[in-house]
């Protein structure tokens, strides 16, 4: 049975970080102080407010920026477009007018002066307002391609399945991948199952498990990091590359995901903004983990079956909540 009380509990924390987006919006925003602000973990916020808002918190914050921007340079036509890009809360004037085009299709100042001139013909910006329409209790965000009906239909399934469960500890090799999801991943896996195979660590009883400390999503794909792991005995140890991890035992949200890479994405969001808030749990302060059931060695463009493992830990209020 859906909890609603937690459900609106999240839903009152993500506003509370879209409430400081706004009024800090001349200052740098950091992950660290929404995901305090909101009482979420770090961990888990950027996969949290993008289950709940459909964007990550970069492009929200980037977008409620430039709309601010946009809206003074008509209030306060006598301010300098540079002084507007400072309370606005970009760092150059440059990096304020590529980000003004690339969003409204024109400059600054041709937003500024075809909008005073009452001029309006449609072609003056990419983002109308059906684009730039955002709500922060939005549902779900899902791909919108042909095939996102049957996505859709294989998240219902799985959320269906979907089990709170004690998961064990596991001690883990593991080698650290700065490439976010893609198939380098499965070159690392392979690596990692050369250095096992001479010390007979290959066994029925090995499980590899890939762990992505913060969402993907959050950094730039040169600096997300993954690690390609793999169940180990207790006794080994680190050695030059290879490096040594414990997961500690934790009650999990485990879901069976069933389909290919790029769809795994849409399963995070599935947990973080269904699942999870509507049982009345919130996720621990530990990072989520995948446990492949296929060859992680095949990292692209193939079927993955495997568990989603949130660690979660039971509602609670965020202090000072008034829900």
């Amino acid at each position: 049975m859906a909890n609603e009380k937690s459900l609106q509990e999240y839903k009152a924390r993500i506003q509370r970080a879209v409430d400081h987006v706004e009024k800090n919006i001349a200052d740098r925003i950091s992950l660290a102080v929404l995901a305090e602000v909101s009482c979420f973990s770090s961990y888990h916020f950027h996969r949290i407010f993008h289950a709940f808002v459909g964007e990550t918190p970069g492009e929200f914050v980037n977008r409620i920026r430039l709309e601010k921007a946009a809206s003074r340079l008509i209030t306060y036509p006598s301010e300098q477009i540079t002084e507007i890009a400072f309370k606005c809360g970009f760092a150059s004037s440059p990096a304020f007018a590529r980000a003004f085009r690339e969003y409204f299709g024109c400059s600054a100042s041709e937003w500024r002066g075809g909008r005073l001139e009452g001029v309006n013909n449609g072609d003056s910006g990419k983002a109308n307002d059906e684009q730039r329409e955002i709500s922060s209790t939005s549902s779900v965000c899902r791909p919108d391609d042909e095939n996102s009906r049957s996505i859709a239909e294989r998240m219902e399934e799985m959320l269906v399945k979907t089990e709170i469960k004690s998961m064990p500890s596991f001690h883990l090799a593991y080698l650290e991948c700065l490439h976010g999801y893609n198939e380098k991943i499965g070159k690392f896996f392979d690596r990692l199952c050369r250095w096992a195979g001479p010390r007979g660590l290959l066994t029925d009883d090995a499980r590899f498990i890939g762990i992505a400390p913060y969402d993907p999503k959050a950094a730039a794909s040169d600096k997300c990091r993954h690690y390609a792991c793999m169940t180990v005995p207790a006794y080994i140890v680190s050695e030059e590359e290879i490096g040594v991890a414990d997961i500690p035992a934790a009650r999990c949200v485990v879901a069976r995901f069933e389909g290919v890479q790029g769809e795994i994405a849409y399963a995070y969001d599935e947990l973080f903004g269904k699942f999870i808030p509507e049982n009345g749990y919130q996720p621990a302060d530990l990072p989520a983990y995948e446990i492949y059931y296929n060859d992680p060695q095949n990292a692209s463009g193939k079927e993955f079956t495997l568990d989603l493992c949130v660690p979660v830990e039971s509602w609670k209020p965020c202090q000072g909540s008034e829900t």
